[in-house]
C-alpha cells in the first residue's frame, strides 16, 4: 500500500541472469487526464516541457506532493503557489485540486483563520509562510479554467479568514514574519548555513515576499468576491489590496538603485508580477530587471522556487519576451537546460547537481513554471477570466528568436 519514485534497482539474491522482463514496474498516479500538449521548433524547449510533465505526473497521489521518492511525499502550499498553473495547463486537476483545497481548510484554525505549510499538517509550520498564495490561486485557477464556483463558494469563508490573520500579523500593512520566502534560489545567492542546506535567500528580504504576497492575497480574494457577487467583500479587500501596495513601495522602493529591496530579481519580478509598482515607475523597474538578467548574469535567473515564475510572466507581461526566452534557453547553470546535461528527465529540488544528505531530490516539481510559460506566451494560449471554462481566452503567441513555430493544444 505504498508507492516508490526511484532511479536505479538493487537485485540481490537472484539466482539467473537478469534481463529487462525479471522485474515489472507500473507507473501510477491519480486517475487525472492529460490535458496539455506542447511543442515547438526549439528541441531544448520541448525536453524541458516533457522533463516537467513527467515530473508533474510522478507527483499527484491523492494531493499534490513535492517528490515521490522519500519519506516525505508532502502537499507543500509554497511549492504549489508557483506550480498550480503548469500542473492545470498539463493535467485536468479540478477533482484533485478541489480536494486538496478541502485539506487545506481542514487543517485551519478555526479561531484564527492561520492555515498550514503542508495539508494534510506533517510538516512546517502554522501559521503558513504567506507565500501560500494557492489557497486563494487554486480556486480562482479552478473558475478560470473550468468554470467553477463551487470551490470558491464552499471556501469563501475560509479564505478571508486566511486574509484576515495575514491583517492581523501585519504592521501598517507591511508583513513581516516569513519561513521560506523565495525558497532555493542558486547556492551563491542562499544564506549560508540556513534551513534546507542554505535555501533560504541572502538576497531576497522576507518581509518583502511576504507583503507582496499578502497584497496578492486580498487582490485574488476581491476577484473571488466579485466573481461570486459578493460587491461589498470585493470592494473592501480591493481597497485593501490598494493600500498594502502603498505602503509596499513606501517601504522597499530602492531609489538609489531604481528598484525594490536589494534590486534583485526576485524583488522587481514579484513586485512587477503582484501589480505593486506605481506606473511612473514601471517602464524603469523592467528596465532594470531587463540589465540584471542580462548585463549582471548572462542571461541567467538568480531566483528560487517562487519568483522564477515571477521573473519569466513579468518580463513577458512588459513585452521583453526575448529575455524570458533567453533565460530559458540556458544550458549552462543555473537553467532547466543544466539540468538536462546532467542526465535529467524530471525536474531537481535544487538548480545545482546535489546527491547525498539535505536537499537533494531530482523528481521535484516547484521549479516547473516555465512550463506555464510556454503554454501562455510562446504558444500564447491564455484563459479570459471575464469567460471562466474558456469561454473567452486569447491566443498570442511571441515568435522570438530562433522560435519558428509552437504547437499547442488543450482539452
Amino acid at each position: 500500500f505504498t508507492y516508490h519514485g526511484f532511479r536505479y534497482i538493487q537485485l540481490e539474491g537472484y539466482s539467473g541472469t537478469p534481463d529487462k522482463k525479471t522485474i515489472e514496474g507500473r507507473v501510477v498516479r491519480s486517475a487525472v487526464e492529460p490535458s496539455g500538449t506542447f511543442e515547438c521548433n526549439i528541441e531544448l524547449f520541448n525536453k524541458i516541457h516533457q522533463m516537467v510533465w513527467q515530473t508533474e505526473a510522478a507527483n499527484l497521489h491523492s494531493l499534490p506532493t513535492d517528490c515521490p521518492q522519500r519519506d516525505e511525499r508532502m502537499g507543500w502550499l509554497n511549492d504549489m503557489a508557483a506550480r498550480t498553473e503548469e500542473a492545470i495547463y498539463n493535467f485536468n486537476l479540478v477533482r484533485l485540486l478541489s480536494k486538496w483545497v478541502a485539506d487545506i481548510a481542514d487543517e485551519q484554525d478555526p479561531l484564527t483563520g492561520a492555515i498550514t505549510d503542508t495539508a494534510p499538517f506533517r510538516w512546517g509550520r502554522r501559521p503558513a509562510d504567506p507565500v501560500s498564495v494557492c489557497y486563494l490561486l487554486i480556486p480562482w485557477l479552478l473558475y478560470v479554467h473550468y468554470g467553477d464556483t463551487l470551490t470558491m463558494a464552499e471556501h469563501y469563508a475560509g479564505m478571508k479568514a486566511w486574509v484576515n490573520y495575514l491583517t492581523s500579523r501585519s504592521e501598517g500593512h507591511i508583513l513581516r514574519y516569513s519561513y521560506y520566502g523565495d525558497w532555493a534560489p542558486p547556492i551563491q545567492f542562499g544564506l549560508q548555513g540556513s534551513q534546507g542546506s542554505s535555501a533560504v535567500s541572502r538576497d531576497t528580504p522576507g518581509e518583502l515576499i511576504s507583503t507582496a504576497c499578502y497584497a496578492y492575497s486580498a487582490r485574488l480574494l476581491s476577484q473571488i468576491g466579485r466573481a461570486l457577487g459578493y460587491a461589498k467583500d470585493a470592494d473592501n479587500y480591493q481597497e485593501l489590496a490598494c493600500r498594502i501596495a502603498d505602503r509596499f513601495h513606501a517601504r522597499f522602493w530602492n531609489g538609489e538603485d531604481g528598484g525594490y529591496g536589494t534590486n534583485n530579481q526576485s524583488c522587481n519580478a514579484i513586485s512587477l508580477y503582484m501589480g505593486l509598482v506605481p506606473e511612473d515607475y514601471y517602464a524603469q523597474v523592467v528596465a532594470n530587471l531587463a540589465e540584471n538578467v542580462v548585463a549582471c548574469h548572462d542571461g541567467h535567473l538568480t531566483t528560487g522556487n517562487i519568483c522564477t515564475k515571477y521573473l519569466l510572466e513579468a518580463l513577458s507581461i512588459a513585452g521583453r519576451v526575448d529575455i524570458a526566452s533567453q533565460i530559458a534557453s540556458q544550458e549552462t547553470y543555473p537553467s532547466w537546460g543544466f539540468m538536462l546535461a546532467n542526465g535529467a528527465t524530471t525536474l531537481w529540488e535544487r538548480w545545482e547537481l546535489v546527491t547525498g544528505a539535505g536537499m537533494n531530490s531530482h523528481n521535484h516539481p516547484m521549479l516547473g513554471s516555465v512550463d506555464a510559460w510556454f503554454y501562455r506566451f510562446i504558444a500564447g494560449i491564455q484563459a479570459d477570466p471575464a469567460g471562466p471554462g474558456f469561454q473567452y481566452f486569447d491566443v498570442c503567441p511571441h515568435p522570438v528568436g530562433d522560435l519558428k513555430h509552437a504547437r499547442a493544444c488543450l482539452k
